[in-house]
């Protein structure tokens, strides 16, 4: 941690309008991996009373699906051979597709139906979404992995792409709040213009990295061996940091957003007693003073990482987002609301670092396979990490839905659950995310890529390259 920090070349610095342009890509980081289940509950089961187990199931089954379609894009990105490159074709096609279903499904929803008519419905669309998301987010992960070759500057480039996912994140939490809006003459009317609201910001999401991005590594893939997909998929496997990330990711996501959707039933039925309207400004101040605080924790995560490295940030950030989500015991009770403001603080700073310096640890990764194997996999390995990261979203819907009526709760019964089931939400809701955030951080700890050794491979990776032109 005393160690001399490396100074970036200027040769690996990238301009801050490329930088712009690609950070604005991390919108629809946000918005792809969150706005499709934080629309569901509250049409699907507040609004349409349909259950929270066929909702866990219906948006649980596609990532299935994306266990065999996000591998096959990013061998397809990582083997293509267009003019533009092996990235930048495919991102403005696959935000089409997802800003089409989203309108399709959510924007047309009939009322009336049974809970099994609505399930296959919510199951077909959100096939199509997850499709279109991975088509665009593959190959933009990929795109971000090789847009440097400097330790730092990748750092600085995730900075621009934090900042902007983060500030797109500013919607999530008011999504339940819009809703429920008396505004519009129901849910399923303000359903209709929130959905094709946010397909707009799909598009243009997609646009400037499309336009204004390049690909640093475009003429030496060109002239890459072409290999199966199998062999791509079992090389990442063989690479141990590439595996301590995914885990991290899968906890640390998978425990935080599991209790997400807890907290909302909690706030609404527990906190204000069944009154809608009123839990969902709370979710949606909440939920903005969390967004306020990632932007502001971003620039001391940047410096800190440039001080004591990535790995440590990280660490560090999770365990105090542990004690945070431990203390919501105490503060997610009825009488003073705004109590639930302190825990945030605490646990927001933690995932800031964790979606900004994350694609920076896979961006070394990536250089680390380089050195391995031979080959750039910026597509097989940004594949796995859009999926592990898909997973852990839907992981965190299935148990958090599942758990619902494992608790014995029923939305019928309104705010007049027993005390069992409301003593059960509040006990999950607390230890996931405490025992998830640690585990985490115990995960993290393990990794190996520290700033030196990555200074070592890529003066390693530019002397071949240089040998073999």
């Amino acid at each position: 941690m005393g160690q001399e920090h490396h100074k970036t070349a200027k040769k690996d610095k990238i301009p801050f309008g490329k930088k712009l342009a690609y950070g604005m890509g991390g919108m629809n980081d946000t918005l792809m991996n969150n706005a499709f289940h934080n629309i569901a509950n509250p049409i699907l089961n507040m609004t349409l009373h349909m259950s929270p187990t066929l909702i866990a199931w219906a948006l649980f089954i596609p990532n299935l699906w994306n266990a065999f379609s996000d591998p096959i894009c990013g061998h397809i990105s990582d083997q293509a051979r267009f003019k533009r490159g092996r990235r930048l074709p495919f991102l403005i096609p696959g935000a089409l597709v997802a800003a089409l279903a989203l309108v399709g499904l959510w924007g047309f929803l009939p009322e009336g139906l049974s809970g099994m008519q609505y399930f296959w419905i919510t199951l077909v669309g959100a096939m199509v979404f997850f499709t279109g998301t991975t088509i665009f987010l593959v190959p933009y992960n990929g795109l971000g992995f090789e847009m440097t070759g400097d330790y730092h500057e990748r750092t600085r480039l995730m900075f621009i792409r934090s900042i902007m996912a983060n500030a797109s994140g500013l919607l999530l939490p008011w999504i339940a709040a819009v809703l429920f809006w008396d505004g519009f003459a129901s849910p399923l009317r303000a359903v209709l213009w929130l959905s094709a609201g946010i397909s707009v910001v799909f598009l243009l999401a997609a646009f400037f990295p499309s336009k204004f991005c390049e690909e640093r590594l475009h003429e030496q893939a060109q002239k890459q061996e072409r290999i199966s997909i199998w062999v791509a998929i079992m090389d990442s496997f063989r690479n141990k940091p590439f595996l301590l990330v995914l885990l991290t990711i899968l906890l640390l996501v998978m425990s935080y957003f599991t209790a997400d959707l807890s907290g909302q039933y909690l706030i609404i039925y527990y906190m204000f007693e069944g009154v809608k309207a009123d839990g969902a400004a709370l979710i949606g101040m909440n939920g903005t003073i969390n967004t306020i605080v990632s932007l502001a924790a971003i620039p001391l995560a940047t410096w800190l990482s440039l001080k004591i490295g990535k790995r440590h940030v990280i660490i560090s950030f999770m365990l105090l987002a542990g004690v945070g989500a431990a203390l919501r015991w105490f503060f997610y009770t009825q009488g003073n609301p705004y109590l639930i403001f302190i825990t945030t603080i605490m646990i927001a700073p933690g995932f800031s670092a964790l979606w900004l310096l994350i694609p920076s640890l896979l961006a070394d990764v990536c250089d680390y396979e380089e050195l391995k194997s031979g080959r750039r996999a910026e597509g097989t390995l940004g594949a796995m990490y859009s999926w592990v990261n898909k997973l852990a979203f839907s992981l965190a819907f299935l148990v958090a839905n599942l758990s619902l009526d494992w608790v014995g709760f029923n939305v019928e019964l309104d705010a007049n659950q027993t005390d069992a089931t409301f003593l059960k939400m509040r006990l999950l809701f607390v230890l996931i995310p405490a025992i998830g955030f640690s585990v985490g951080a115990l995960a993290m700890w393990r990794y190996s890529l520290t700033e030196k050794r990555m200074y070592e491979i890529k003066a390693e990776l530019e002397q071949r390259r240089a040998e073999s032109k």
